[in-house]
């Protein structure tokens, strides 16, 4: 079992904090004292995870073990304005994907807040999920392709910083190095450079 309290500005308890253990159903939301307290947890190294709206986000390794009681309290610093500061520079950073996302009707987008929330390394992972896409291969040799309709096996052509074809993998960028992406599935409507019978992935590396 692991509890404890979560504390903010001035060492003062925090209430509503959002904590859990990555990788298992351990989550939970700290009291109006901010303790919290989570059960069922595996015995080993874990990684425990705490999160508040207008706080930078806390992950620490906690070594739990069967049986035994482990008090763990988590200190949270305040972020001033910092989102919105975020949201502006990434607007200036990628202003072509901010345009594209303003005037298309279609797409799967992903910004620089969508991207930074995925825990992968490789992006087919991230494209792998959407409707009508499927990832072949693995690594270096991963390839998205068009999984229904009539041109299902077709590749999904990728442009990497406004440079089309190339032959990318899909992972030759990992995910942590991409600071936005849209992914257009085939015979959806979108900018001159898509292939309208395979789509496309649009990608901009962090910057």
């Amino acid at each position: 079992m692991l509890s404890g309290i979560v504390r903010g500005t001035g060492d003062l308890p925090l209430a509503s904090a959002d904590v859990s253990v990555r990788g298992t159903r351990g989550a939970v939301k700290a009291d109006t004292l901010g303790r919290y307290s989570l059960s069922g947890l595996p015995a080993g190294t874990q990684m425990l995870e705490v999160r508040r709206i207008g706080y930078a986000a806390v992950e620490l390794p906690v070594e739990l073990r069967s049986g035994v009681m482990l008090s763990r309290d988590v200190r949270l610093q305040r972020i001033v304005n910092l989102d919105s500061i975020r949201v502006v520079a990434s607007r200036y950073r990628y202003r072509e994907f901010n345009e594209l996302r303003q005037r298309s009707m279609f797409g799967h987008f992903y910004g620089p807040e969508e991207m930074a929330a995925e825990r992968t390394g490789d992006l087919s992972d991230v494209v792998g999920r959407l409707p009508g896409v499927a990832v072949v291969g693995s690594g270096s040799r991963a390839r998205a392709v068009v999984n229904r309709g009539p041109n299902k096996g077709c590749v999904i052509p990728i442009i990497l910083d406004g440079i089309p074809g190339g032959g990318f993998s899909i992972n030759d960028v990992p995910a942590p190095a991409v600071g936005a992406m849209v992914v257009y599935q085939a015979g959806e409507i979108g900018p001159a450079e898509v292939d309208w019978t395979c789509g496309a992935i649009m990608i901009w590396s962090r910057r």
